[in-house]
């Protein structure tokens, strides 16, 4: 064996080298060598024979001379046939010419491949009737798994798919179906589903488990890649329990997974937004219409220029302050909007309320402090009575002596 190893993995290709040398006095024609890989779930295959001739896994020399050795190259690629097997490659000389000599024989130690276990999915009901066929496949140890939950009409999955890494022991899961409410979400809290190690075999398919497994059965590839559902994926741990609960194929780590987004969440964000909004424009608008004021008084009269929205009671600081304040603003915008994003599925139905909402109601309260707190306070020379906005302070400038 060319560069021998403990234990070959399934895929990997083993390299044998074979010599053959006449150790005779005398020339000998027409040396035969048989390479058989016996345990193997095929045979190997002659990579190099030099000036021989080759017939499969046999190899025809036409003449040794006395002290000539030949080398052969054979190789073989493991498949999941050949897990938990070990392999013994064997190879027989003989010369059809000298009938009374003995063959020449000579074995590896034997090539131990890592073994294979079984991973099996079953679909029921809520009442453990089934609901699909299983889904059983030839996995390795260490080897990465995802399977896709089938797709049936009228119920939905509690996992759209279960995914993780093949432990080294066979790996038992269930997935449950329960009705859909008005051809919406899944059904009732008992859907649920339950794993474990153990299991063998059963009829199904390992049409998309990892690459390099066996198995057979009526559920296809084409309803398995079709069947997604709106709980998500979930991952699984090495003796079969889920890891992280609905986290959805297209979705997010935080939605409900109830199947539906919120309508208040959604106005709120939006009404939250436009406040903001409101507030960084008027603060913009205000700061640039002092500046022109400030200019233009400057200019006409050579005075000194106190700034656009100060009474004599107000100092500067005030004004920074609420300008500071409607700028800030935009921190609870912000996070709406990403909280509404994270937390909300729009490819589902509709719902008004959520377990979020609450949430959303009390940024859009903090957005309302904040637009009240930008707002300038009443003074004695205010018109009426009336609280006066930045938006209306008058410009005031005192004319040089």
């Amino acid at each position: 064996v060319v560069n021998p190893q403990a234990e070959y993995k399934v895929g990997d290709t083993l390299q044998y080298r074979i010599t053959v040398v006449n150790e005779s006095a005398q020339a000998i024609s027409n040396v035969v060598v048989n390479d058989q890989l016996q345990n193997a779930a095929g045979p190997v295959t002659i990579t190099d024979a030099g000036d021989g001739t080759v017939n499969g896994t046999v190899v025809t020399f036409a003449m040794l001379q006395p002290g000539e050795s030949k080398t052969i190259g054979a190789s073989y690629t493991t498949t999941m046939a050949d897990a938990g097997k070990t392999l013994v490659n064997s190879v027989v000389a003989r010369s059809t010419t000298l009938p009374d000599v003995p063959d020449a024989t000579a074995s590896t130690a034997g090539e131990k491949i890592e073994n294979a276990y079984t991973l099996t999915i079953h679909y029921v009901y809520a009442d453990t009737s089934k609901a699909a066929d299983d889904h059983t496949s030839q996995l390795t140890s260490g080897t990465a798994y995802h399977v896709v939950s089938p797709k049936i009409d009228g119920y939905a999955a509690d996992w759209g798919s279960l995914a993780g890494t093949m432990p080294a022991k066979d790996l038992t899961l269930t997935v449950t179906y329960a009705a859909q409410d008005n051809g919406g979400g899944p059904g009732g809290p008992d859907s649920r589903s339950t794993g474990g190690a153990g299991g063998g075999p059963a009829d199904g398919t390992d049409d998309n488990a990892a690459a390099g497994t066996g198995g057979g059965g009526a559920t296809s590839a084409a309803n398995i890649a079709a069947g997604t559902s709106p709980d998500g994926q979930v991952t699984i741990d090495a003796d079969g329990n889920p890891l992280i609960e609905n986290i959805s194929d297209e979705g997010n780590a935080l939605a409900d997974g109830d199947g539906s987004w919120s309508l208040f969440d959604l106005l709120a964000t939006i009404l939250t937004v436009l406040l903001a909004l409101v507030l960084v424009i008027a603060a913009l608008r205000r700061n640039r219409k002092d500046e022109q004021e400030k200019d233009e008084a400057e200019a006409k009269s050579g005075a000194t220029y106190q700034e656009s929205g100060e009474s004599d009671e107000e100092q500067p600081q005030e004004v920074k302050r609420r300008r500071i304040i409607k700028l800030l603003g935009l921190i609870p915008a912000v996070v709406a909007v990403i909280l509404l994003l994270v937390t909300q599925d729009f490819t589902q139905q509709m719902a008004f309320f959520d377990s979020w909402s609450i949430v959303f109601a009390i940024i859009f309260l903090v957005e309302v402090v904040i637009a009240v707190l930008a707002r300038r306070k009443k003074t004695s020379g205010d018109d009426d009575g009336e609280e006066v906005l930045p938006e209306t302070e008058a410009v005031q400038a005192t004319a040089a002596a």
